[in-house]
Order: structure tokens, then C-alpha cells, then sequence
């Protein structure tokens, strides 16, 4: 069951929930996705590019080479699949041509073979703090107008 409360025009309001559950929650994951926009840019802008490519060698496994810029490559909107309840989410995709896997890694730090600590980097949390508003404004206008396109 979709709950949407909507404000304004009440002709809208009953055209909208006479739609079937699953063309309401197509409608706003539409209007949904385009919120996540400005985050996504903005957690691509802030994502940390290595100096150099950098070659992972795992016990009993190959190596991995990460290029350069494969972690801000690999950042993208995803769908999400709960039945309960809509959502999209920004991240790093981990399958694919791009596989920013170790995100959570550079995000909150990790322990070195050596012993030490990395420094954190929170680059998704700072992304989300900074454009959250606009996404929110965002989220507003385009389901308004996909209100209007479909229901005038």
C-alpha cells in the first residue's frame, strides 16, 4: 500500500488514488530518481581519486587492480526492492565495470596490514548533507508536474 500525502488541488488528489498501487509507486520512484541527482553529482564531485592505480592481493585469491577513479566511476542511484516501502538509495555499484566494493572502506577508514588506521573519508555523508534540501525541492517539483502531466 503506497500512503502519499497530497496537498492542493483535490481533483489531482482523487485522480492520483484511483491509480493502481503499483502505477503510484512507479510514479513516485520516477519523480524519486530524479531527486537523487544533485546527491549523486555531488558525492561523485566529493569522491577521493588515488594517486595511483592500486593493486589488491588477496590471500588464495588473484590480484585486483583498481584504476585510478574507479571509486567515483562506480558511484551511481539504484532502485530500492523493498515491497514496504519506496526508496532510492546512492551508492557505489559493486558489480559491473566499475566496482567501488571498497567504498565503506574509505568512507569510515580501515585497519592497514601494518597495524595502523586510514583516515576517514565520509565522502557520501557530506554529499547527502549538502544536497539534501535541493532534493527534497527537487522531489517536489517533479512529482508536482508529473501530477499535471498526467492527470490534466
Amino acid at each position: 500500500m503506497v500512503t502519499v500525502n497530497l496537498i492542493g488541488n483535490d481533483e489531482l488528489k482523487r485522480k492520483f488514488n484511483g491509480l493502481s498501487d503499483k502505477l503510484q509507486g512507479n510514479l513516485i520512484k520516477k519523480a524519486l530518481v530524479k531527486a537523487a541527482q544533485p546527491i549523486r553529482d555531488e558525492a561523485k564531485r566529493e569522491a577521493p581519486i588515488a594517486s595511483r592505480d592500486v593493486v589488491l592481493k588477496r590471500k588464495g585469491k588473484d590480484k585486483v587492480t583498481i584504476a585510478r577513479g574507479n571509486l567515483k566511476k562506480s558511484i551511481k542511484i539504484f532502485r530500492g526492492k523493498n515491497k514496504k516501502w519506496l526508496n532510492v538509495q546512492v551508492g557505489a555499484a559493486t558489480k559491473g565495470r566499475f566496482n567501488g566494493f571498497y567504498a565503506h572502506f574509505v568512507s569510515e577508514g580501515h585497519k592497514t596490514r601494518s597495524g595502523g588506521k586510514t583516515k576517514e573519508n565520509p565522502f557520501m555523508k557530506r554529499a547527502a548533507d549538502r544536497k539534501e534540501k535541493e532534493a527534497v525541492e527537487i522531489f517536489r517539483k517533479e512529482f508536482n508536474t508529473i501530477l499535471e502531466q498526467n492527470f490534466r
